[in-house]
């Protein structure tokens, strides 16, 4: 399993469309959680920077993606030091649920953020019990529960 970094124009409209495919699981569940706006090409260029989008590949097929940031002030503006990689929109495609591949994500993520030189990891996401259980199972500590904007989140943090 690798970690890819993004550098072509195009792989915007690859991670929109991994993303639209969880989009549509979780509103088929019943669990919505982001809007198509916010995993559009346009929503995510207002997000994000090409560089912090990074696909999940094993062999030569992409199975995720997640974008990582070196600042957050949106969902963790007390935190400006420099030692944190802050992850978001960590994404599998329904396809490979339950294979291991989340945990070994983390790992490499977690890796990633070492060879940059960061103690922590940092993250949000959404107020889920499948969620939480994910992350804590995966060395995350929740840090707390935040009404953020719109937004009912839990935010998590772990050491590299």
């Amino acid at each position: 399993m690798e970690l890819i970094k993004s550098v072509q124009e195009r792989e915007w409209m690859v991670a929109s469309q991994i993303l639209n495919e969880v989009v549509s699981w979780l509103e088929a569940q019943g669990t919505p959680l982001w809007e198509n706006e916010q995993v559009s090409v346009e929503g995510l260029k207002n997000n994000y920077q090409l560089n912090e989008l990074y696909f999940l590949k094993e062999s030569s097929e992409i199975f995720g993606l997640v974008f990582m940031q070196e600042t957050d002030p949106f969902f963790w503006p007390e935190i400006d030091s420099e030692d944190t990689l802050f992850v978001h929109k960590l994404c599998l495609r329904r396809g490979i649920k339950g294979r291991g591949f989340g945990a070994n994500a983390l790992n490499l993520i977690k890796s990633h953020a070492k060879a940059l030189g960061k103690r922590w990891i940092r993250l949000d996401c959404d107020d889920r019990q499948p969620l939480h259980k994910f992350y804590t199972s995966n060395g995350f500590k929740l840090v707390d529960f935040k009404k953020i904007g719109k937004y009912n989140v839990a935010r998590y943090q772990a050491n590299c």
